[in-house]
C-alpha cells in the first residue's frame, strides 16, 4: 500500500491487476504484464514464453539446461589406492620439490651522503627583519563594475 501525494492510499497490486491488459508506452509493443501484443492488442506471445526463448538462444550449451537423471551408484566403497613403491634410483635434484636455493649476491658498498651545510643563527634571523615590514592580513579588495545592466527596482 503505497501513499499519494495528498496522503490517500494507493493499491499498486490492484491497479497492475486491472491494467494488464492495458498497451505500454513505448516502442517494444507489449502490454503491461509483459505479454508480446499486435495493433489490436492481441497477446501474440506471453512473456514467460519469450524469456524462455530468449534465455535458451543466451545459453552456451543447450543441453546444459536440460534436466539430467541421475543414475544410482552401485559400488559406495572406494576403490583402492596402490601402494607406493621406493624408486629403484635416486631422483635427481630437478626432480624434486624442494626449491632451489637462490644464487647469492654480494653486497655493494654505498658511498656515504655528503653532509649537509650548518646554518648559524646569523643567517636564520637574516629573514626575520623582512616579515616584520610586510603587513599581515587581507588582501586589498579592488571594486569592480557589474556585468550587464543593472536590476530595476520594484
Amino acid at each position: 500500500m503505497h501513499r499519494s501525494v495528498m496522503g490517500k492510499p494507493v493499491d499498486m497490486a490492484a491497479l497492475r491487476q486491472k491494467h494488464k491488459n492495458v498497451r505500454a508506452v513505448g516502442n517494444m509493443n507489449v502490454n503491461a504484464a509483459g505479454d508480446t501484443v499486435d495493433s489490436n492488442n492481441e497477446v501474440i506471445s506471453d512473456s514467460t514464453s519469450r524469456v524462455n526463448q530468449v534465455y535458451g538462444r543466451t545459453t552456451q550449451n543447450p543441453r546444459a539446461s536440460q534436466v539430467r537423471s541421475v543414475r544410482p551408484v552401485a559400488d559406495t566403497k572406494p576403490a583402492p589406492q596402490p601402494t607406493p613403491t621406493p624408486p629403484s634410483q635416486p631422483i635427481p635434484p630437478a626432480f624434486t620439490n624442494q626449491p632451489e636455493p637462490a644464487p647469492r649476491v654480494r653486497p655493494v658498498a654505498q658511498p656515504a651522503p655528503a653532509p649537509e651545510p650548518e646554518v648559524t643563527e646569523e643567517e636564520l634571523n637574516e629573514f626575520d627583519e623582512f616579515d616584520a615590514e610586510e603587513p599581515v592580513g587581507k588582501p586589498p579588495v579592488i571594486a569592480q563594475e557589474p556585468i550587464g545592466k543593472p536590476a530595476k527596482k520594484k
